[in-house]
Formats: structure tokens, C-alpha cells, sequence
């Protein structure tokens, strides 16, 4: 009896650890984003990309102005994929932004993110 329970024992350890491994993940790759990082809030009116990626996104900001933007490698929508903008652009909800302007003038994504 005592072999079943320390066997038990065992296995619901090491399927904590297993879970605990696996919630995780890969921790989010480092923004780029810096002391000259911009927010910015509107509408997802226009998406570039094939089904689950996303090469650029247009959103139109509360004074009607649109912005471009060029999500920066490995970008996720708060820790899940980025074709979630897709559902925003559906449903109108409005996402907030932090970027920077490269060098050649593109507005760069650092976060994307519910609003």
C-alpha cells in the first residue's frame, strides 16, 4: 500500500511540474520598443497578410487620421496570435498601440492590445 501512494505521489508531482512547464511557454520576445515609443488607440480598418500572419494593419484614430503600422517580428496580440486583430476588424472594437517611427518613416508595433 505504501508503494501505491508514494507511486501517486509521484505522478501527481510530476504532473504539476509537467503543467506548471507547460502554462509557461516561451517567454515573449523583447519589444524594440524604447524611450521614443508612441501609444495610440482607434478601430482596426484594414489588414496585409495571408490567414495567420499579419504584415501590416491600418487603424483610424479618434480624430479620423489613419495609421499604418508594421508589426515587429514575433509581435502577439497580448500573448496570443496576432490574426486576433482580424476579429477586431470584424467587430469594430478598437485596439491600443505602442510604436515607434523607423528610419524610413514606418510606424513600427511594439504591443497590440485590447482597448
Amino acid at each position: 500500500m505504501r508503494r501505491v501512494a508514494t507511486l501517486a505521489s509521484c505522478l501527481f508531482a510530476g504532473a504539476v511540474l509537467l503543467f506548471a512547464c507547460t502554462a509557461a511557454g516561451d517567454p515573449p520576445a523583447p519589444s524594440t520598443a524604447g524611450a521614443d515609443s508612441l501609444e495610440a488607440t482607434g478601430v482596426v480598418v484594414a489588414l496585409d497578410g495571408g490567414l495567420e500572419a499579419v504584415d501590416s494593419f491600418t487603424i483610424v484614430l479618434s480624430d479620423g487620421s489613419e495609421l499604418t503600422l508594421i508589426p515587429e517580428p514575433d509581435l502577439l496580440f497580448e500573448g496570443g496570435p496576432l490574426s486576433h486583430l482580424r476579429d477586431h476588424l470584424l467587430s469594430g472594437t478598437p485596439v491600443g498601440v505602442v510604436y515607434s517611427i523607423d528610419a524610413e518613416g514606418n510606424a513600427i508595433a511594439h504591443r497590440v492590445g485590447d482597448e
